[in-house]
């Protein structure tokens, strides 16, 4: 098989240019030129890794994913109470809730989470993915990032301490709001047009 074959084989999500903007999704045409945001907005969704998600924010992805009319999914291990239409329980083990997660995305998804491995691997596969503070995680950090993690992990392991997170204020809720809507958005305007 030449290498023609393999790229559409690994990527099956193309955009071919011509006169009709057209875009391949779950091997169906969607027309892009002209038509209802909810056919557009169907394919894409929210996924949440709501292990340890705070409930502002997801009360913030409801909200938006009701304003946009985009499904929100909600990923967690059965020891969280989450209050969702679309939510996935999984087991206790380890990383389990993220790897539900990563088998779920899609290209155009839009993830919350705060694991950078996790917001490696689903860059990796076309999604955006921002963290509950706000910060879009982008494929030119990623490196830098995971890099930063296991020297953190590593000074751990030898009895080091670091510094946990701050505490949540109102501030990083509206950050993150912005955030998420502003990627929302570009995601809806990419699709449609």
């Amino acid at each position: 098989m030449g290498k023609e074959g393999q790229a559409e084989r690994a990527y099956p999500f193309r955009i071919k240019r011509s006169s009709r903007l057209v875009q391949r999704r779950r091997g169906r045409r969607i027309p892009t030129c002209g038509m209802d945001l909810r056919a557009v907005q169907a394919d894409m969704k929210i996924l949440v890794d709501a292990d340890a998600c705070p409930k502002s924010v997801l009360r913030i992805c409801m909200d938006l994913g009701r304003k946009y009319d985009i499904p929100v999914w909600t990923v967690s291990s059965f020891n969280h109470r989450i209050e969702s239409d679309h939510h996935i329980i999984v087991g206790t083990d380890p990383q389990e809730a993220d790897i539900k997660t990563i088998n779920l995305t899609e290209a155009g998804d839009v993830i919350i989470t705060q694991d950078w491995g996790l917001a490696a691997v689903v860059i990796g596969k076309e999604a955006r993915c921002v963290s509950p503070a706000g910060r879009e995680f982008l494929h030119n950090r990623m490196a830098f990032m995971l890099e930063e993690r296991e020297m953190k992990a590593r000074f751990r392991r030898r009895g080091g301490r670091t510094r946990g997170p701050k505490k949540r204020t109102s501030e990083d809720d509206r950050r993150f709001e912005s955030s998420l809507e502003r990627i929302l958005s570009e995601q809806i305007g990419k699709t449609a047009g």
